[in-house]
């Protein structure tokens, strides 16, 4: 069974190795960076099934990161959650959809419920193994 990959984009140290650290005990297979412009080709390396996505980084904004992941064939449909601290109004909302992000979360998250989360994406720890066929 291949464990599911979560690439997880955040500048603050803690947090990023807190989620980290969680998925992977949850059956994850993870992967850190911690600056925007660094996010794609991580992403195109690591080949997510869903990325965690910071909304403020250096080197290029969180949204960006997300229409630079729609725009890539290999990675046009990653799920990618939006991560802030700050409120998600009506106008941030729209500009996440207009970006083509799937979700997003006001940190700080509890590590059990962005886990939850991915998994009601239909990301799972791992991919289930087909049942067997019934014994005749």
């Amino acid at each position: 069974m291949e464990r599911a990959r979560v690439l997880i984009v955040e500048d603050v140290g803690f947090i990023a190795t807190l989620m980290a650290r969680f998925l992977e005990r949850t059956g994850y297979e993870t992967k850190t960076v911690d600056r925007g412009d660094e996010a794609l080709e991580a992403a195109k390396q690591f080949r997510p099934h869903a990325v965690v996505l910071d909304l403020e980084l250096p080197g290029l904004p969180g949204l960006a990161v997300c229409r630079a992941l729609r725009e890539t064939p290999d990675l046009k449909d990653v799920i990618v959650l939006i991560a802030s601290a700050h409120t998600f109004d009506q106008a941030l909302q729209e500009e996440l959809a207009s970006a083509g992000a799937d979700g997003h979360f006001t940190k700080p998250v509890s590590p059990s419920a962005l886990a939850e989360r991915l998994k009601s994406m239909g990301v799972a720890p791992r991919e289930e193994a087909a049942p067997d066929a019934p014994s005749q």
